[in-house]
């Protein structure tokens, strides 16, 4: 949610207003409160309940003009629907007056009569009619004392799934009767099939071209399939947990799905039953009902089985879930998910004694041998980046010249680098007499027991053949150059995009000439700590 997030306002610490971003114009109007507690018989809590009355007025208002605003309000309003004498109780009527209806109440007249819902409350989710339109249910829920200590039951709202989506939630249905592709014939599958064969690759430009073309193409594929993720230190996805520990909450956090499945609770929000199912009143849960809602078993059933097989766990799961064993699976699971997640807890607790106990060695032997590093870090300082967007430097002609022209830049920077060393060895040799004497013996073939044959495999054309199996042998998670192809994507690329690119290298071979791309590389800075030269 953090990325569609456009405003934020607050009052006091007593409100705080989002506003959140969608495609389609779409607007999540999200405001939180927080009135004061028994304000009837003080002064200064009454004056505060009429600021935020008068806010919270400014704030619906500001959503009303707002097109596609699908506005909630939700938090402690310490008062109740019936008392009207309290000072926090304007704000209860100007949700009314503006059209906003208490969400578990607008919900409740789908379900049955539930004591949490008729009990006297003071936290409550108010929504306009758009968002009444796009929720899905209402409901209030204790909180664990695991979570944190409160006398407050939590109120959940759920909304449509498509609400965040942009995609029409009817879209699939109009593609209900096509044929899938791997269910078509050979006949009808040529029609996919690349119609054009990659032009001819006669000289340098050609060849330009057609590698600008490979390359682009294969980024977009990349950009457009590869589901992209953001990872931070904060998600269970943290990239720096040891692989086994990730495991194990991936496995929990499964567990954790499977078991909410279960939850009878949800075939009575799903279908709208006039009661609330409960182990002894499952089989009064009409068949089609059941049949449907635990078609989703299906979805969980391999993915718990290879949990079972990886943690080497003896243990059957049935291949439906039927009124008649659902009592023993369930137990089951939850014996499961306790027992993975106390062995989970474990681990990350020793992982993290462990860790804490690495970094004080670290510490203690920096502050002998590494006092920069210890330096930096008592003062949180972190390693600065140079940008080199001017230079000054001398042309051929010896004159001083300034320039701020990134392509100059580059080259004169380039240029640097490769003379750190020396300056280049003009001396040109283009034939065998040209050599110093000391090379001449090794590079003349008349003194060379050469055979002919051993040349055939050098000047054969590239196979696919080859191909395949040299990129299988390179090692993986290599840095790519400035194309941003990997050997993966290579590897994974389906044998016509191959063919192209089998062309591509035998051309090379052929005109004995690359692509123009190929001769630009990714050029760093780094510090050599050991002996103090800027390499």
């Amino acid at each position: 949610m953090e990325k569609h997030l456009q405003h934020t306002e607050f009052l006091e610490g007593r409100i705080i207003n989002f506003i959140f971003g969608f495609k389609k114009s779409k607007q999540l109007n999200m405001t939180c409160c927080y009135l004061p507690s028994s304000p009837k018989n003080n002064i200064t809590k009454s004056k505060i309940s009429a600021t935020c009355v008068d806010k919270l007025n400014k704030l619906i208002t500001k959503s009303n003009n707002t097109k596609n605003s699908y506005a909630i309000v939700i938090g402690d309003f310490n008062v109740t629907t019936k008392n009207k004498s309290d000072p926090n109780y304007p704000s209860i009527r100007l949700f009314k007056n503006n059209g906003y209806k208490d969400m578990i109440k607008y919900h409740q007249e789908f379900l049955d009569n539930n004591s949490t819902h008729n009990m006297n409350r003071i936290d409550y989710h108010f929504g306009n009619t758009y968002l009444l339109e796009q929720s899905i249910h209402s409901y209030t829920q204790s909180i664990p004392q695991s979570f944190f200590n409160t006398d407050h039951n939590i109120v959940i709202t759920l909304l449509e799934k498509t609400f965040f989506n942009s995609k029409n939630k009817h879209l699939f249905d109009k593609f209900m009767n096509v044929l899938p592709f791997n269910k078509r014939n050979e006949e009808t599958k040529k029609v996919f099939k690349l119609s054009k064969e990659p032009q001819q690759i006669n000289n340098n430009t050609s060849l330009n071209r057609q590698w600008d073309l490979f390359e682009k193409t294969l980024i977009e594929l990349k950009e457009d399939i590869i589901p992209q993720k953001s990872i931070n230190s904060n998600t269970s996805s943290n990239p720096d947990l040891p692989l086994e520990l990730r495991q194990m909450n991936n496995h929990v956090i499964l567990l954790y799905q499977v078991k909410q499945f279960l939850n009878l609770k949800h075939i009575k929000i799903r279908f709208k039953l006039n009661f609330t199912p409960t182990l002894t009143t499952i089989h009064n849960i009409p068949q089609y009902i059941w049949d449907t809602y635990y078609e989703g078993w299906t979805k969980y059933l391999p993915r718990l089985k290879v949990l079972l097989d990886f943690n080497k766990l003896s243990i059957i799961l049935p291949s439906t879930v039927t009124p008649d064993n659902f009592v023993s699976t369930k137990d089951e699971i939850y014996r499961l998910y306790h027992t993975m997640k106390t062995a989970y807890k474990s681990a990350y607790d020793k992982y993290l004694s462990d860790k804490i106990s690495s970094c004080v060695i670290e510490r203690n032997d920096n502050l002998q041998h590494d006092q920069t590093k210890i330096i930096n870090s008592i003062l949180n300082r972190k390693p600065r980046r140079i940008v080199l967007d001017r230079l000054s430097f001398v042309d051929n002609k010896g004159d001083y010249i300034f320039t701020n022209n990134p392509e100059i830049i580059e080259k004169e920077a380039i240029k640097h680098f490769q003379y750190q060393a020396g300056p280049p060895n003009e001396k040109d040799i283009r034939n065998l007499d040209s050599l110093p004497q000391d090379w001449k013996d090794h590079y003349d073939p008349t003194l060379q027991n050469i055979k002919e044959e051993w040349w055939n495999n050098l000047i054969e054309p590239i196979t696919l053949l080859d191909l395949s199996s040299i990129f299988k042998k390179l090692n993986n998670n290599k840095a790519p150059g400035p194309s941003k192809i990997t050997y993966e994507d290579i590897i994974h690329l389906h044998e016509d995009a191959l063919k192209i690119l089998v062309t591509i290298f035998n051309t090379c071979i052929t005109l004995k000439v690359i692509p123009d791309n190929w001769k630009h590389a990714l050029l760093f800075r780094y510090q050599n700590h050991t002996i103090g030269i800027a390499n």
